[in-house]
């Protein structure tokens, strides 16, 4: 058995797992890479692996926050980008992203206030838009929900 007795200690010393199917013939081992994330597999060497940190880091990083994760280059440790869902706009490399929401142009303040000024103060805040009424003569605000508009008549230039 090449794995035990020959040169498929090769498999173990990288830290790989060695399977020799057929005992009589030397040189058919085949080293396959088995450590959580990695791919990889060769026949009579050690395998050069690859690591998808998408599978290893990024559940934790980017999956926890409702975030996706790519891993350009599997050859290379900590490259893997998480990136935030659209509407919202955001990316970060080897960690969670900053997820920003204009809630004006593409959240709830966009229809919440219709027919009003909308200011979105923070970005990375949900429902803290402010719906502030825009007619003549009309006041009155409101956050995270269309303002209530009041018309005081006495002083409104209705002209």
């Amino acid at each position: 058995d090449e794995c035990t007795d020959g040169d498929g200690k090769a498999c173990q010393a990288a830290g790989q797992t060695c399977v020799d199917g057929d005992k009589l013939t030397d040189g058919d081992f085949v080293c396959t890479c088995d450590r959580a994330g990695e791919a990889g597999s060769a026949t009579g060497t050690a395998a050069e692996c690859t690591l998808d940190e998408c599978v290893t880091k990024g559940p934790d990083a980017c999956g926890a926050r409702n975030q996706t994760c790519e891993d350009p280059d599997t050859s290379t440790d900590g490259d893997f980008v998480c990136s935030c869902v659209a509407p919202r706009k955001g990316a970060a490399r080897a960690e969670a992203a900053q997820c920003e929401l204009d809630e004006c142009t593409d959240g709830a303040g966009k229809t919440a206030c219709a027919g009003q000024k909308c200011t979105d103060g923070d970005n990375t805040t949900d429902g803290d838009f402010v719906c502030t009424c825009d007619a003549a003569g009309a006041t009155g605000t409101a956050t995270g929900a269309a303002a209530s508009c009041k018309v005081d008549e006495c002083h409104a230039d209705l002209a």
